[in-house]
Formats: C-alpha cells, sequence, structure tokens
C-alpha cells in the first residue's frame, strides 16, 4: 500500500501528515505538529525561514522513528536535500 507525506505550512502552525488509500477510502495521519508565526523585520512581517526548516526536519525524522514502512513520494521539490539533512 503506497504511503503519501504532505507537509502543511500554515499561517500559525505546521503539521506532517501521511495519508494513504485503503479499501478506496483516504486515510490520514498526524504525524507531527509545531507552530509557526509572523514576526517584523524591517518593517515587514516575514516568517522564520530557519524555525520552519529545523521543524521540518524534526517532523521527518519524527516520521523515520515512527513509521517502518518505506515512504513512495514526499511531495516536496526539495526532498533530497531535506533527506540529507535527516540523516545528519
Amino acid at each position: 500500500m503506497a504511503t503519501y507525506l504532505a507537509i502543511d505550512i500554515g499561517a500559525s502552525s505546521g503539521r506532517h501528515i501521511l495519508g494513504r488509500i485503503r479499501d478506496g477510502k483516504i486515510e490520514e495521519q498526524e504525524i507531527y505538529r509545531f507552530t509557526n508565526g509572523a514576526h517584523e523585520q524591517d518593517g515587514h512581517l516575514v516568517w522564520d525561514v530557519e524555525h520552519l526548516f529545523d521543524e521540518i526536519v524534526a517532523g521527518l525524522k519524527s516520521l523515520r522513528n515512527a513509521v517502518a514502512q518505506k515512504m513512495n513520494d514526499l511531495s516536496l521539490q526539495f526532498h533530497n536535500f531535506l533527506r540529507s539533512a535527516v540523516q545528519a
């Protein structure tokens, strides 16, 4: 059974969600959740990209520890970069 990972980054929080199709139905399981929020920098609201990256990596490590089955798709353009960061 194929298992897919989605990383949802919202305005106030983010999460890692596993999804799979079983018996014609979509199942989802939240694996990791983290806080997010904008802060002011030079008169503009910006996200803390380093914090987001660290949380994405932490979620992938959590996933690696929680799930033993092989992931078929990470749905991320920079998935190879994140994979090398998790293995570090």
